[in-house]
């Protein structure tokens, strides 16, 4: 069973771990600047599942739980807003359909504060979120430009 929870900071929940991984897994792929998108001051969506584990030798120990999807999340309550940080959910529970529910939960969460537009980016490189983005309503309405400063010259060189 799924289930989705709202917490107002990541901080000691399975959701940083998540979000650390998003990040990491964006990194390895070419797929993110190499810059923190978890910070201490994020509110987050976590999707867990309930699990039987089996214990040693398929004796069943008991039911558990497990954090397999994350959208972390600020709260820019002048503008009405919600920026999404990271959105990751864990690969064997890929096209399973965590990740619309915590976008429908996201969405109710926006309702119920008040909030007008919910933002975030991705990378142009990255089709698959941009995909399931416009599947659950987003548009595309901005292109970010992007210029790496070079380091100065030594003086004298």
């Amino acid at each position: 069973m799924l289930r989705i929870e709202v917490v107002e900071n990541i901080n000691h929940t399975p959701g940083l771990q998540l979000a650390v991984e998003g990040h990491a897994e964006l990194l390895q792929a070419g797929l993110s600047d190499d810059v923190a998108m978890v910070h201490w001051d994020h509110k987050a969506v976590i999707a867990f599942v309930d699990r039987q584990d089996p214990g040693e030798a398929g004796a069943a120990v008991g039911p558990y739980t497990e954090a397999v999807g994350v959208i972390s999340f600020g709260h820019l309550e002048w503008a009405r807003q919600f920026d999404i940080y990271i959105g990751y959910v864990r690969r064997p529970h890929r096209h399973r359909g965590v990740y619309t529910a915590l976008w429908k939960r996201l969405v109710e969460e926006a309702q119920k504060r008040g909030v007008a537009i919910i933002q975030g980016t991705t990378d142009v490189k990255n089709a698959p979120m941009r995909a399931v983005a416009k599947t659950l309503g987003r548009t595309e309405q901005a292109v970010v430009l992007h210029f790496r400063v070079p380091p100065a010259e030594a003086p004298g060189a």
